[in-house]
C-alpha cells in the first residue's frame, strides 16, 4: 500500500481520554487466552500484543457471493446502475454518510482532505462535487471545507442523503463494524469510491466495476477519472437509446 496510507493505519489515534481506553484495550488483549476478532487487521494486532493467545477472526458481516450464471438482463442491469446520474453540473458527486464523531469516521475525513484531496491536481479537483452528512459533520465545516467539499450536517433519511449521488466516498483507515455505507450504497444501485478498508470483508468483485479503490492522491485520481467516464458514458448510451427508440 501507499506510505501515505499504511502511515496513517498505523499511527496512534486516540486523543484526551481515548489514549486511557487504548492501554485498557491492549491490557485485556495481552492478558487474555482467547480472542475473537472480527477482521484479519485486528487479529494481527492482537497476535502482536499476545503471540500465545487462541486468536479467531469472526466477520460480522456477510460476503456476497460472485454470481456465475448472469443473463443479458443481469448485464445490463449493472450497466444501468449509473444511468439515472445526470452529470447536470459537470461534476462527479460523491457522498459520505456517518457518524462524524465516531473516531475511524473522523479521523477518514480528515485523513482524506488533508492527505489526499488537498494534493490533486486543480482539474481533478473541479470535476468532483463531494457532500458530507451526518451527526456532527457542521464541526468540520471552518477547518475542513472546500470549494468542492460541503458538510452538510444531518438529513432527513438515507435516501435524500444520497438522492442525486453519483457514488458513495468511504474513506476508512480503521474499525471493525458492519460496513453499513457500502452497503447502502449497494442497495440504491450506487457505485462506491473507498480505502480497502472501507469495504473490507465485501467481495467486492461482484461489484466490478462499480468499485473503485485508492490509498493515495493518484489512486484517488485514477479512480474518479475512470467513475467519471462511467458516468459519462452510460449517460451518452442512456441518451442514444432515446433517440433511436
Amino acid at each position: 500500500d501507499a506510505p501515505e496510507y499504511t502511515e496513517h493505519m498505523d499511527q496512534t489515534t486516540y486523543p484526551g481520554k481515548g489514549s486511557h481506553l487504548r492501554r485498557i484495550e491492549s491490557l485485556h488483549i495481552s492478558r487474555a487466552n482467547f480472542i475473537v476478532t472480527t477482521t484479519k487487521r485486528d487479529a494481527d494486532y492482537c497476535a502482536l500484543l499476545n503471540p500465545h493467545a487462541t486468536i479467531l477472526t469472526a466477520p460480522n458481516i456477510v460476503s456476497l457471493e460472485p454470481t456465475n450464471n448472469d443473463t443479458n438482463e443481469d448485464q445490463r442491469k449493472r450497466a444501468d446502475m449509473l444511468a439515472k446520474h445526470k452529470l447536470s453540473s459537470g461534476r462527479l458527486t460523491l457522498a459520505f454518510v456517518g457518524d462524524c464523531r465516531y473516531q475511524p469516521n473522523a479521523q477518514g475525513i480528515i485523513w482524506f482532505i488533508d492527505s489526499v484531496f488537498d494534493k490533486l491536481h486543480k482539474d481533478v479537483k473541479e470535476m468532483l462535487s463531494i457532500k458530507i452528512f451526518g451527526n456532527g459533520s457542521l464541526d468540520f465545516a471552518k477547518d475542513w471545507s472546500r470549494d468542492e467539499i460541503v458538510f452538510c450536517g444531518y438529513a432527513e433519511s438515507l435516501d435524500s442523503a444520497y438522492a442525486d449521488v453519483d457514488f458513495s466516498l468511504i474513506p476508512l483507515l480503521q474499525g471493525g463494524g458492519s460496513r453499513l455505507k457500502a452497503f447502502e450504497a449497494i442497495e440504491r444501485s450506487i457505485g462506491i469510491i473507498t480505502t480497502p478498508k472501507g469495504c473490507e470483508g465485501i467481495n467486492i468483485d461482484t461489484l466490478t466495476p462499480f468499485v473503485h479503490t485508492f490509498t493515495c492522491p493518484e489512486s484517488f485520481a485514477e479512480a474518479i477519472k475512470a467513475a467519471y467516464g462511467q458516468i459519462r458514458d452510460v449517460n451518452s448510451a442512456t441518451q442514444r437509446e432515446r433517440i433511436l427508440g
